[in-house]
C-alpha cells in the first residue's frame, strides 16, 4: 500500500493511473487473497482507523472518482484536443469504477461493516456519486464498460444504503437501468444482466 499511496500523491496523471490500477487489482478477490482485498477495500472507502498511515489513499480515490466530468469539464482549448490526457481521464475513470465495485462487493461478506461505512461516509449516498453512476448508465449507448461498471457498484449500493437507494430513484435509475439493460442485449451481455440485477434490487427495495 506504500507504493499505492505514494502513486496517487503525485501530480502526474500517469502515476496516478498506475496507482488506481494497482488499487483495482488489490480490491479485486479474484487477483489476490480475500483477506488482502477486504482490507483493501475498507480502506478505500473510509473505513480505516484514522492513524493508518495509507488513509490518505481514500481521499484521493473519492477525489479522482467525483471529480471525473469536472476534469474533462476543466480543461482548456490546447488540453481538449490532447487525446493521450483524454486517455488517461478515460482510464481513470474506468478503474475508479470498478475499484468502487470491487469495494463494495469485497465488503459484502461482512454486510455490518459495509452498514456501518455506509452511514458513516456520507459520500457514497451522495447526489454527486449516484449521480455519476446514474449517468455512466444513461450513457450506455457510447460506453459500453464503464455502464456496466457503473451498474455493477449500483447494485451493491443501493442495496447496502437506503438513502442511495431513495436518491438513485430520483435520479432516475430505474429509467437509465432499463435503457442500459436494452443496449446490452444488443452489444454487451455482461450489461444486460448487471442492469438487470440494478433492476431487481430496486424492485426489491420498494416493496414490488
Amino acid at each position: 500500500m506504500d507504493t499505492i499511496s505514494a502513486l496517487l500523491t503525485k501530480e502526474r496523471i500517469d502515476a496516478q493511473l498506475l496507482g488506481v490500477q494497482s488499487l483495482r487489482n488489490i480490491t479485486n478477490p479474484a487477483m489476490t487473497k480475500r483477506s488482502v482485498s477486504f482490507e483493501a477495500a475498507k480502506l478505500v472507502l473510509g473505513g480505516c482507523n484514522d492513524q493508518s498511515p495509507h488513509c490518505n489513499i481514500s481521499t484521493i480515490f473519492v477525489s479522482l472518482l467525483l471529480n471525473f466530468n469536472r476534469a474533462e469539464e476543466g480543461r482548456d482549448d490546447e488540453l481538449n484536443d490532447d487525446t493521450v490526457f483524454q486517455n488517461h481521464l478515460e482510464k481513470l475513470h474506468n478503474h475508479t469504477l470498478a475499484i468502487l465495485g470491487n469495494t463494495l462487493c469485497v465488503l459484502t461478506m461482512e454486510r455490518q461493516c459495509l452498514f456501518e461505512i455506509t452511514q458513516c461516509q456520507k459520500w457514497l449516498s451522495s447526489e454527486a456519486l449516484v449521480s455519476l453512476l446514474v449517468t455512466d448508465l444513461k450513457n450506455a449507448d457510447t460506453e459500453h464498460h464503464n455502464a456496466f461498471l457503473a451498474a455493477n457498484a449500483l447494485y451493491y449500493l443501493i442495496r447496502s444504503s437506503s438513502e442511495a437507494y431513495d436518491r438513485a430513484v430520483d435520479l432516475g435509475a430505474p429509467h437509465a437501468a432499463r435503457l442500459a439493460q436494452a443496449v446490452g442485449r444488443e452489444k454487451h451481455m455482461a450489461l444486460a444482466r448487471e442492469s438487470q440485477r440494478v433492476l431487481g434490487a430496486l424492485m426489491a427495495e420498494s416493496g414490488v
